[in-house]
């Protein structure tokens, strides 16, 4: 074996130390992918983009816990990489994240509840969402929202409940339809009060 070939070996040999290294504090911080509470898991500034990568989705489905501030004032994380599963509550997950750009995928479900969920989120760009959303929403914080990402809010708001409110930026919905399509989106959720700020 040459120099070269040795310190391509020696290269490939840290790496693999560590992948491992990586991957153990991952298993132990979700538990294989098991783990139900992220109570303030990724909170304030410990995590940021370079050492912020689950290997698995994130479900946050502790019905025991209250609010599951998951990232809470969190200024370093742009990007959550991975779904998100809130069962119970929402409440304060994403607060202040406010240099986050895109959220993968949310997914709730219609007893989810959001307070403050996106309190300072300003530079949100991408959020797809999955499930049903059965509580009042707000996310007008979030002036930058693509088309794709308000669209898939408005789909997802439960076709039967009734007395809700989503409230979302007007510059952001201005900046991404015409007066005719906003109306027909607003059209397909007739039950909803949808609020422009």
């Amino acid at each position: 074996m040459n120099i070269a070939e040795k310190s391509l070996q020696l290269k490939q040999d840290i790496d693999d130390v560590y992948e491992a290294g990586r991957l153990s504090v991952w298993e132990g911080i979700q538990n294989g992918g098991r783990a139900a509470n992220y109570y303030y898991a990724f909170a304030y500034n410990r995590f940021d983009d370079n050492n912020y990568n689950p290997p698995y989705v994130i479900k946050s489905t502790d019905t025991t816990t209250g609010s599951q501030a998951i990232f809470y004032a969190n200024e370093l994380i742009t990007d959550t990489k991975v779904e998100i599963i809130a069962a119970k509550n929402a409440n304060n997950c994403f607060y202040n994240m406010s240099n986050c750009h895109t959220i993968r995928k949310f997914t709730v479900n219609e007893n989810t509840s959001f307070t403050n969920t996106f309190t300072g989120v300003t530079n949100l760009v991408n959020l797809e969402m999955s499930g049903t959303i059965g509580k009042s929403f707000d996310i007008h914080w979030s002036t930058k929202l693509s088309r794709a990402s308000i669209e898939s809010i408005v789909n997802a708001l439960s076709a039967s409940s009734s007395g809700l409110t989503l409230t979302l930026s007007e510059t952001a919905v201005n900046n991404a339809f015409s007066e005719d399509e906003w109306n027909a989106l607003v059209a397909s959720k007739q039950n909803w009060t949808i609020s422009l700020v």
